[in-house]
């Protein structure tokens, strides 16, 4: 329905800077003819002097992402919106029709084939100017823009030791802001108070020194070496013959609880050093002693506790593998406590433990 109110079209520019950009994206808008106000500034319709058929129209719709649809359709309606005369059928009576509604989140565009693709264009054009906007005021929402006539900021480089550079960006998003410097002819430069060089590893950090000191102890807190362990893993065949075990003795006592009267062998083992990182991945393969038939261990870590030494892995699978096929025996999640032996599970007629043990190595 036409819109009440002293609302000057031009007024689509709301709360946009005049830049050089928007200006430029709003000159073919306002090439368009837009509706005329009458003394009370209501908006009156520019009526086609003949009726329309309704299969000379034809709708589309226009589904904005960066604009709220009820403040584009306004913005759209001072530049498009015109009201039609629209026959069912030739001979009769014509019915007056707005040619762009809302409904829900869509723009309803109704008019001639010309216009329609006109409009649609044009609605392009105006949501990528509110879209420019909308990301200047999230560069500027945290802290507003700041002038730094006499060099009241200091600069600083921070390079990436032990984690990665992408990290340690990440991890200073919280002081994010663009920072605008005048040079001595006035002209303003506008830069991000953190930027990278990513070739050399290193941060470049500019602000004023109480925030700047506070950036650089959270990198320094951040950019601490990743704990690194010794990962032994043993698999051992039970049998009745008793046999001189040269096994460490916690390991067989703790054993001989699981399956009394027994007694353990050696069968294979595999060492590797690996990372604690979060998500990191190792495999071990277990030689059988046979042709073309191994096993295999895969880990994923999730966590690791310094204070108790713990190691938390989501993912734990032991395999056969035999040439090119790999058969799971067994998928968990665990917790590898250092310096202790953790059995894993146990497969076979005569069983065949899976034990893993967790050193932690000194930085």
């Amino acid at each position: 329905p036409p819109r009440s109110g002293n609302r000057k079209p031009t007024l689509i520019i709301m709360n946009l800077r005049h830049t050089f950009a928007n200006v430029v994206l709003l000159l073919p808008l306002l090439a368009i003819p837009t509706l005329s106000q009458d003394a009370g500034g209501r908006v009156q319709s520019q009526n086609s002097s003949e009726p329309l058929l309704m299969d000379q129209l034809v709708l589309q719709h226009f589904n904005p992402i960066h604009a709220e649809p009820e403040a584009l359709l306004d913005a759209a309606r001072d530049f498009f919106g015109r009201q039609l005369l629209v026959s069912i059928a030739e001979g009769q009576k014509p019915t007056p029709v707005f040619n762009l509604r809302l409904y829900n989140d869509s723009l309803i565009v109704f008019d001639t084939k010309e216009q329609v693709a006109r409009i649609l264009e044009g609605l392009g054009t105006l949501e990528m100017i509110a879209h420019q906007e909308a990301t200047m005021e999230y560069a500027n929402a945290a802290n507003a823009v700041e002038l730094d006539p006499g060099r009241l900021y200091e600069v600083s480089s921070f390079r990436a030791r032990n984690v990665s550079l992408n990290t340690l960006g990440r991890s200073l998003t919280p002081f994010n802001r663009m920072l605008e410097f005048r040079d001595e002819w006035g002209h303003s430069n506008r830069q991000p108070n953190v930027s990278m060089i990513e070739e050399r590893g290193i941060l470049i950090l500019r602000e004023k020194a109480e925030k700047l000191a506070a950036m650089r102890a959270l990198l320094e807190e951040i950019d601490q070496p990743v704990p690194q362990v010794m990962l032994t893993c043993m698999l051992l065949r039970a049998s009745n013959t008793e046999t001189e075990s040269k096994l460490p003795k916690d390991l067989t006592d703790n054993l001989a609880q699981l399956l009394p009267g027994q007694s353990f062998e050696l069968l294979t083992s595999s060492f590797l050093r690996s990372s604690t990182a979060i998500g990191e991945s190792i495999t071990m393969e277990l030689d059988s002693g046979q042709d073309h038939f191994s096993y295999g261990l895969h880990l994923r870590f999730s966590s690791f506790d310094e204070k108790s030494a713990t190691l938390n892995a989501d993912r734990c699978e032991f395999l056969e593998i035999n040439g090119a096929k790999k058969h799971t025996i067994f998928d968990t999640n665990t917790s590898l406590l250092a310096n202790q032996y953790t059995v894993l599970g146990a497969t076979g007629r005569d069983p065949l433990f899976v034990v893993l043990r967790v050193s932690v190595l000194p930085n």
